[in-house]
Order: C-alpha cells, then structure tokens, then sequence
C-alpha cells in the first residue's frame, strides 16, 4: 500500500511540473510612453512608443483591449506594432494576449507575431505614470 501511495504522489508532482510555465533566455527590454487611451463600447485602445532592445529601434503600437466572460477587469487583446531601426529598417508585427487590471497596473502576456519569428512579451501598464514596461524573449 505504501508503494502505491509513494508512485501516486511521484505521478502527481510530475504531471504538476510538467504542466508549470516558465520563461528563460536571452530577452530584452522595452520601454514604452502611452500617447493614447481610447475607450469605446468594444473595449480600450490604447497606444504608445518608446525604444526596443533585440534591434528593433523606434517601436509604434497599438493593444484593443476587450473584457472576456463579462469580468470588466480582464480578457484579451489584439494590436499591431510597427517598428524602424537606425538602419532604416522597418518591421510589422500583430499583437494578441491577455491582460488582467489590478489597481492602476494592467498586466499583460503576449505572443507577438512578425517576419521574422514570434516573440513572448510580458509587460506592465503604469495608467498613473503613462508608461508601459515590457520584457520580450524571441521565440523562434
């Protein structure tokens, strides 16, 4: 009996691991102002722009933010985001994640989408400060 309990718990803690989310490696950071909170009957969108790490340079975006299952403080978004290097560059990406409010701070997950790959964001909306801070870790 003993030996059953000990693989039923071994089975437990690994399925539980193996069901965790993390996020390493080589990421940069962004830092953004926002120009624009644009609230609508579909939901919020907001804009911003600052500088990117990873050679992405001048970054412009947009998030539209929408509530999900009726909770006003949470759901999903879209959005699209340009950007352009000191090479004169200029890149495209489309924008979808969640967001969660708590408080005066809107948390974020992203999976960005671009030409040349998808990058992971997770990112902090200060509405009190205007600004927005985002770590981004490339995907592939």
């Amino acid at each position: 009996m003993k030996m059953k309990s000990f693989i039923f718990a071994m089975m437990i803690l690994v399925s539980s691991g193996a069901m965790a989310f993390s996020v390493s490696g080589d990421s940069f950071d962004a830092n953004f102002k926002i120009t624009s909170v644009n609230p609508g009957n579909g939901g919020t969108v907001i804009t911003g722009e600052g500088i990117a790490g990873g050679g992405f340079g001048k970054v412009y975006y947009s998030h539209h933010l929408q509530t999900a299952n009726g909770v006003s403080n949470e759901g999903h978004f879209d959005g699209h985001a340009r950007t352009i290097n000191q090479d004169g560059v200029m890149v495209a990406a489309t924008l979808q994640g969640t967001w969660v409010r708590e408080g005066t701070k809107i948390y974020i997950h992203s999976l960005d989408s671009f030409k040349d790959g998808i990058n992971f964001a997770k990112g902090t909306y200060d509405l009190m400060a205007g600004t927005f801070t985002v770590e981004v870790w490339p995907v592939k």
